[in-house]
């Protein structure tokens, strides 16, 4: 079973990669000359390759959750840069986020990231610890874990929160 999923990731990853190849080609074909483009379909080229590489040693070092999270990490740093260059390949721009409201939301984007990257450190944890003691029980797990899981748990509130602060603040403008 677990071969299936390792060879449907690969498989899915060389599609996603080739897709990644072909905007930037033609990114660089059609928007040699529009920056605000062509940067960021590189940027993703790079991004993917490097994705890529790292997966081969999240296999070599067998799941080693440091591994899985900057794996983690860095695809959804590959998402955002895609997301920049369709944004940006727009003909008619969407709504703008009000330059009063741009600091908090850049806030919250790095909040959120900060959450998901302590919530992967948090599984990765996990996965130490029940590597070491394979015997102990699930309901003493997040005990072992200790200030990571505390971190983790009231970061949650604090996003929540946020979210619900931002949601308050843009409704006007939305």
């Amino acid at each position: 079973e677990k071969a299936w999923i390792e060879y449907i990731n690969r498989l899915i990853g060389v599609f996603t990669g080739f897709l990644i190849l072909a905007t930037a080609l033609v990114a660089w074909r059609d928007h040699r000359h529009q920056p605000a483009i062509l940067r960021p379909s590189l940027l993703a080229l790079l991004l993917v390759i490097l994705q890529g590489w790292l997966g081969g040693l999240v296999v070599r070092y067998h799941l080693d959750p440091r591994f899985v999270t900057v794996h983690l990490v860095l695809a959804l740093l590959l998402l955002g840069v895609l997301i920049l260059a369709f944004l940006n390949s727009r003909s008619t721009p969407g709504p703008r986020i009000p330059s009063a409201l741009a600091p908090w939301a850049w806030a919250l984007i790095c909040l959120c990231g900060t959450q998901l990257l302590v919530g992967a450190l948090v599984r990765g944890s996990i996965d130490l610890t029940l590597k070491a003691n394979p015997e102990l029980p699930r309901g003493q797990l997040l005990e072992q874990i200790g200030w990571l899981d505390s971190l983790h748990r009231n970061l949650a509130l604090v996003v929540v929160l946020a979210c619900a602060w931002g949601a308050w603040k843009g409704r006007a403008h939305f």
